[in-house]
């Protein structure tokens, strides 16, 4: 009963986290493409605000995923590490946003946690797909798409760190910036899709044990998505 729980409260966060974070997308989308905040405050600042608020909303709902998949996935170092790393970013994105919105630390201090918190949430990602996958847990399609999201967000980061340590307004960092946009913004897009199919597939209560699970841990996967 209380494992059963626990998978309904992952599945939960999953979704919320999922559906927050793709509207803290589209929040940012629109403030930079209608509030324009490189000039004076319009209309639309709100979006700006809105997307720190879901945003912070969709990394705290997902802590509880990366618990679960953690005990109920096969004992990996490599593993540990990066869930360990991913649940302490996700929560310093939790709590930076709020403090950031309420003046007590600066816009630049958040850029820095997430320049830490970031990587992290996506080495994970990276990582638990792999193991999901290896261990026949995960169906093909949903790790395949969560690694694609993971090397490509992970890729982009590295570019723009490269972007940081050559001269500022030069055109090395233009181009490394942009190279980083290209291949880092589909990633982060489609990044809050991951947590809803993971929901859908493998924590669903309509679905059954997979044998690559851990007995004890009650694990759930849709066989039908398993061939896809």
């Amino acid at each position: 009963m209380r494992r059963r729980l626990f998978r309904r409260v992952a599945a939960c966060g999953a979704v919320i986290g999922g559906v927050s974070g793709i509207v803290a997308n589209l929040a940012l989308m629109g403030f930079f493409a209608l509030s324009r905040p490189w000039q004076p405050a319009t209309q639309w600042a709100w979006l700006g605000p809105a997307n720190d608020v879901t945003g912070a909303v969709s990394t705290a709902a997902l802590i509880p995923v990366v618990i679960y998949l953690h005990r109920v996935l096969p004992r990996n170092r490599l593993l540990t590490v990066f869930g360990t790393a991913g649940i302490l970013g996700m929560a310093g994105l939790t709590v930076v946003a709020p403090l950031m919105l309420s003046g007590v630390v600066t816009l630049m201090v958040q850029f820095v946690v997430a320049g830490v918190a970031l990587p992290a949430m996506f080495g994970w990602l990276l990582v638990v797909n792999r193991v999901g996958r290896r261990e026949g847990v995960f169906p093909v399609a949903l790790a395949n798409f969560g690694e694609r999201v993971g090397v490509a967000a992970l890729v982009a980061t590295g570019i723009a760190g490269m972007a940081l340590v050559v001269p500022p307004g030069s055109v090395p960092q233009n181009v490394l910036l942009g190279i980083a946009a290209i291949v880092g913004l589909p990633a982060y897009l489609a990044f809050p899709v991951w947590p809803i199919r993971l929901a859908r597939t493998v924590l669903a209560d309509s679905a059954v044990t997979m044998p690559g699970a851990l007995p004890s841990a009650s694990f759930h996967v849709d066989p039908r998505s398993v061939r896809r």
